[in-house]
């Protein structure tokens, strides 16, 4: 078969089709109006008579609508060139071979439906739609200049942005399987009214490279797009059309309802016909909106008295349900003897003195929260992965991710986002690599104490590579082992499960300085008596403090127990920044007991007031304030810090006219903690900060009232070790 009749075959085959369609079209619009005359007869028969309840959400009668999308267009496109493009050279072919494009548009239009069916309807729409995307092609060589004269290499590709939109109908027909469902399958025929393109080639690389003109792009070109036509039709296509949407009633009649729907489109045929042989354009879409639609039938035959009536009716009848059961409640309580006492809260200072009927106040200062970074990533026993507790990210999310999220973590939490922190630094310091040293605790964890090590250390590395995109040439691994007796503690072999990371480059590991918002309480502490007198027995009671931000409420603070309870409940509003009042108001606290019956009781809600003072307000005033800079020093395993290291943090962010104080975390647990150690190491810092003519003041580690406890960390692991280790230093200096 020659070329012209296998052309003359095809015309024929695509003249069918499109006949097809158009009868189709013809023979739905025909049974449409039909419907129409029947359910208009058939609605003002019916508004006559009484319906069910239910009837008011069941699909019924003619409706119309209009509707309102976002479109998601993919275009697959596989040509050398477009009909109509000329081409004068080998290199003006546009070459999108087995491509993909993206981009965006929207959707509008109107629709009328009628029921087929209790279950069927079909569904007429018109709409406009945008079909937007941009295409590229593969890359491509080129030599070209730099702007400081040399010359290079470059590489480069063609963008071809499309600005394709089309009008058209829809036969849609829509299956409701349970009320308010719409599933929806159908056709739509469309004609493209905007079909313009933007042409040009666009310098990749190298980034400082430029084409003959001086500039990163060239053979810039535009116009509209030739040959857009199917079934012999210009500027014609068709699309294959599915999509789902839920119907919500936005009125007592359901006259009007609102529907979210998606629906996923794919054109039949390429965008552009006689395009080489092989080759295809096609688009395919989803699309997400809402469609308003008015039921004139529903409307006729409600009745917004009897409606009136009935809703008066079904709330009467919920009151006195409600009373009952408050009557039943306040029986059973009363039978029960469960009686909830919980006494006004009062003010605990830091030395232990009390303060009656408090006011919370609570102020922000602009801050830096500036943390030394240990140079260690721990592993489990026996174990090469990486632990839980570090914090590991998407390679997606490497773009967007930002050290100022940490500030409001405590020091031993950054330093679980540690392998984001050095795989970040190592991206933007590309000359900048890396040493990973594993270790293992010796023969007691494993039969090949190197091998093991240097696991841990690729466990590393690959996650810097993977995620962080870190190329293997800058990161060197190594193994090192020890002998047996040197890890013989649990503790020591518990430091020597880890990978040490190193670097030439100093920037790598230096600490990290973090915006965030200094909170300081006038009010450390809430002191609460609790009376439960349960006397079938106590089960469990429940302690909630709360505060309303806006129209919600949101929880500051929960205590529970079971069968036995405290006196008295001492809560640290800052041993937590979720525990901090955000905004000025009341603190609501509120205590439900169940005894083991279940029945249950509470005690009155009682409120204590909170003024904040906002950064936002006092920046708006332009009022003076204060800068407060808290820096936490740490010292790695094996290492002390020297004077001129902790000089190097502290001296940028002390002025003559600074307030320094200093406390050291206390090692240990539970009330064995070494406070003599944490107050050496506090006072040897401030001896260094005096070489700057600065007096900073040391804040014993020892509680100065019982309930409160010394700066600690999880002393489990080999991190909580080394920073209960750690020395605080808050650093006040007035702004303007």
């Amino acid at each position: 078969m020659n070329k012209s009749s296998t052309s003359k075959n095809m015309r024929i085959l695509t003249g069918s089709i499109f006949k097809m369609i158009v009868k189709a079209m013809i023979m739905a619009i025909i049974a449409l109006v039909a419907d129409s005359i029947l359910f208009t007869s058939f609605a003002r028969l019916q508004a006559q008579t009484p319906v069910p309840d239910s009837a008011a959400f069941v699909t019924d009668g003619i409706r119309y609508g209009i509707l309102g999308m976002g479109n998601y267009n993919r275009h697959t496109a596989q040509f050398l060139n477009l009909p109509g493009i000329p081409i004068k050279k080998k290199e003006d072919i546009l070459g999108f071979a087995s491509q993909e494009g993206t981009g965006f548009g929207f959707s509008a239009g109107g629709f009328i439906e009628a029921p087929i069916f209790s279950w069927l309807n079909v569904d007429l729409r018109g709409t406009y739609i945008q079909h937007n995307g941009t295409l590229y092609s593969g890359l491509d060589s080129v030599l070209l200049g730099r702007r400081d004269g040399t010359g290079a290499a470059g590489i480069f590709r063609r963008e071809f942005q499309v600005n394709l939109a089309s009008v058209g109908g829809e036969i849609l027909f829509a299956l409701n399987p349970i009320a308010r469902l719409n599933i929806y399958a159908g056709v739509r025929a469309e004609w493209a009214v905007a079909k313009t393109y933007q042409l040009e080639e666009v310098l990749i690389a190298p980034s400082d490279g430029v084409f003959e003109s001086g500039k990163r792009t060239r053979n810039e070109q535009g116009g509209t797009i030739p040959e857009v036509r199917n079934f012999g039709v210009a500027n014609m296509n068709a699309e294959l059309v599915a999509g789902i949407g839920y119907e919500f009633p936005i009125m007592p009649s359901a006259a009007w309802t609102l529907e979210p729907t998606a629906f996923y489109a794919k054109q039949i045929n390429s965008v552009v016909q006689n395009l080489d042989a092989g080759g295809i354009w096609k688009i395919d879409a989803i699309r997400a909106g809402v469609s308003l639609r008015y039921y004139p039938v529903r409307e006729s035959r409600f009745d917004a008295q009897a409606f009136k009536v009935k809703q008066l009716v079904a709330l009467e009848k919920q009151i006195m349900q409600e009373r009952s059961k408050i009557q039943a409640e306040l029986h059973e309580l009363r039978q029960a003897g469960v009686l909830v006492k919980l006494g006004a809260p009062v003010g605990v200072m830091s030395d232990g003195s009390i303060v009656e009927q408090p006011t919370v106040h609570v102020e922000e200062f602009r801050s830096n929260a500036i943390v030394q970074l240990l140079p260690h990533v721990f592993f489990n026993e026996q174990s090469a992965v990486l632990p839980a507790r570090y914090k590991r990210i998407a390679a997606s999310e490497r773009k967007n991710y930002s050290f100022n999220k940490l500030a409001s973590l405590a020091a031993a939490d950054v330093h679980f986002h540690l392998l984001n922190i050095v795989g970040k630094r190592l991206q933007e310091r590309v000359e900048a690599s890396v040493t990973l040293t594993g270790y293992s605790a010796g023969a007691s964890e494993t039969k090949n104490p190197r091998n093991f090590a240097r696991q841990r250390a690729e466990a590393v590395s690959d996650y810097l590579q993977d995620v962080w995109k870190i190329p293997a040439s800058r990161i060197t691994v190594k193994e090192q082992a020890i002998s047996d007796d040197v890890a013989s503690s649990a503790d020591a072999q518990a430091d020597y499960r880890r990978v040490d990371i190193a670097s030439q480059d100093a920037a790598l590991l230096q600490p990290l300085v973090m915006d965030a918002v200094y909170r300081t309480i006038t009010t450390p502490a809430l002191r609460y008596a609790i009376d439960i007198n349960a006397g079938a027995g106590l089960k469990q009671w429940n302690m909630e403090m709360s505060q309303f931000e806006g129209n919600e409420s949101r929880t500051l603070k929960t205590v529970e127990g079971t069968s036995s309870y405290p006196k008295e409940y001492i809560w640290r509003l800052d041993e937590h920044p979720s525990s901090i009042p955000n905004v000025s108001g009341n603190i609501e606290t509120k205590l439900d007991v169940t005894d083991v019956n279940n029945r249950n009781g509470d005690a009155p809600i009682l409120s204590t007031p909170v003024t904040v003072i906002m950064l936002a307000d006092k920046i708006s005033r332009k009022t003076k304030d204060t800068h407060v800079d808290i820096v936490t020093l740490v010292t790695p395993l094996g290492q002390n810090l020297t004077e001129n290291e902790v000089l190097t943090v502290l001296k940028p962010l002390i002025s003559t006219s600074s307030s320094v104080s200093v406390e050291g975390w206390a090692e240990g647990s539970g009330e064995a903690f070494n406070t003599q150690g944490a107050d050496a190491r506090a006072k040897d810092l401030a001896r260094i900060i005096a070489t700057l003519g600065i007096t900073a003041k040391v804040k014993s580690s020892v509680p100065a009232a019982s309930w409160m406890k010394p700066l600690n960390t999880d002393p489990t692991i080999p991190e909580g070790r080394l920073y209960n280790r750690a020395v605080r230093v808050e650093i006040r200096t007035a702004t303007q």
